[in-house]
C-alpha cells in the first residue's frame, strides 16, 4: 500500500505559528528579567516601631515627680499593652513577608501534535495545536485554561475547557475539569466532557523521600450522538526519591449498546523538578468502539485488544522556560494503527 509522503501545509503553518508564539514569549521573559527587583517586604523586626520609656515633654523641668525614685514612668505603656502591640505588628509584618514570598505565578504552554493513522490512504492524519494557560494564586491552588485547534483532511474544529487543582489538606487533593468542542467542518470533536479526580496521600516519609498515594476519578465523555462514554478510574502511585511508579485501572461503559470494556495504564517517571522529567507510559486493554474521531459512524470492535506505548521528556532550558515532547504508537488489533509526535514548550512568569 502506498502512503502519501508530502508534508501537509497545515503542519508547516502551525509550526511557524508555534515559533512566533515562543519567540514573543521569550522576548517578554527577557524584558521582565531586566526590571529592577522590587523592594523586599520588611521583616517583623524592621516593621516593629521602637518603644521608649521617655517621659512626656509636657512634664516641666524641675516638677515634682514621684516616679523618679521608683524608676517607673507613669507615661510608659503597660507590659500587657506593649506585648499586644508587638505581637500585632509582628503578625502584620510576617503576613507581608509571606505575601511577597508567594506572588501569583503563571505558565503558558503551546504544543503541536501530529498523528498519522494507518492505513494512511483510508484514515489520513490529524494535526492539533494545543494552548494552555495556568494561574497559580497560591501554592495550593492552580487554575488552567486550555484550547485546541484540530485539523483532519478537509475538516477542522475547536475544543477547550477549564480546570482547577486544589490541595485542600496535606494528604488530600482534587482536580476538576469541564470541556467541550465546536466542530466546524465535520462531526469529529466531543460535544461535552466532565472529569473529577480525588487524590489521597496514604503515607509519606520526607526524610527518606518515600510516599504512596491513592486516586479515584470519574469521567463523562459525550461525542457526536449517540456516542457516550462513562469511565471511572482507580489508581495507586509510589514514589521513591526521584522515581514515580503509577498504575491506573479504567472500566468503561460505552453507548449505544452499553458496551463494557476495560483497560490499564502503567507509567514510570524519573522527575528532577526544575531540571528535567522523563516518563515511559503504556496502556493496554479492550476497545468497545472504534474512536469516534476516526470513524464517521459508531463501529463496534467486538472488544478488540489495543496496546499503546509512549515516551516523553520535559526539560528546563532556563530557570523559567523549557521544552517538552512525546513519541507514541498505538495498535488496535484487527483495526488500525496510529503514531503520535508532539513537540512544545512552556514559559513561567
Amino acid at each position: 500500500m502506498t502512503f502519501r509522503q508530502k508534508t501537509s501545509p497545515i503542519i508547516r503553518t502551525l509550526g511557524f505559528l508555534l515559533f512566533l508564539i515562543f519567540a514573543s514569549a521569550g522576548s517578554l521573559l527577557f524584558a521582565a528579567e531586566e526590571k529592577p527587583d522590587e523592594q523586599a517586604a520588611p521583616t517583623p523586626e524592621e516593621a516593629a516601631p521602637p518603644l521608649t520609656n521617655a517621659p512626656s515633654p509636657n512634664v516641666m523641668e524641675g516638677e515634682d515627680t514621684e516616679w523618679e525614685d521608683s524608676g517607673e514612668s507613669p507615661f510608659a505603656p503597660k507590659e500587657e499593652e506593649t506585648a499586644t502591640e508587638e505581637a500585632e505588628v509582628a503578625e502584620e509584618a510576617e503576613t507581608a513577608v509571606e505575601s511577597a514570598a508567594d506572588p501569583i505565578k503563571f505558565r503558558f504552554e503551546a504544543s503541536l501534535f501530529y498523528e498519522p493513522l494507518f492505513p494512511y490512504s483510508q484514515y489520513g492524519s490529524w494535526e492539533t495545536l494545543n494552548l494552555g494557560f495556568y494561574i497559580m494564586p497560591s501554592p495550593k491552588v492552580t487554575y488552567n485554561l486550555f484550547a485546541s485547534l484540530h485539523m483532519h483532511q478537509d475538516a477542522f474544529g475547536f475544543s477547550g475547557g477549564v480546570g482547577v487543582t486544589v490541595n485542600w489538606l496535606d494528604w488530600f487533593t482534587t482536580y476538576s475539569e469541564l470541556g467541550g468542542g465546536i466542530p466546524t467542518g465535520g462531526n469529529y470533536l466531543p460535544l461535552f466532557t466532565a472529569s473529577q479526580l480525588f487524590d489521597f496521600t496514604l503515607f509519606e516519609v520526607p526524610d527518606h523521600e518515600l510516599g504512596m498515594h491513592l486516586s479515584f476519578g470519574l469521567t463523562y465523555y459525550h461525542s457526536k450522538d449517540p456516542m457516550k462514554d462513562l469511565f471511572p478510574q482507580a489508581g495507586l502511585g509510589l514514589y521513591i526519591q526521584n522515581w514515580i511508579v503509577e498504575y491506573t485501572f479504567f472500566p468503561n461503559w460505552t453507548w449505544p449498546g452499553t458496551v463494557f470494556s476495560t483497560h490499564h495504564q502503567v507509567s514510570l517517571t524519573y522527575n528532577d523538578d526544575g531540571n528535567f522529567s522523563t516518563y515511559l507510559r503504556t496502556q493496554f486493554g479492550q476497545e468497545g468502539y472504534l474512536a469516534t474521531y476516526i470513524e464517521e459512524t459508531p463501529t463496534p470492535t467486538e472488544k478488540n485488544w489495543f496496546l499503546e506505548v509512549a515516551v516523553g521528556h520535559r526539560h528546563w532550558v532556563g530557570k523559567e522556560w523549557g521544552l517538552f515532547g512525546e513519541a507514541s504508537y498505538m495498535k488496535l488489533f484487527h483495526g488500525w494503527d496510529k503514531a503520535g509526535f508532539m513537540f512544545g514548550g512552556f514559559v513561567d512568569f
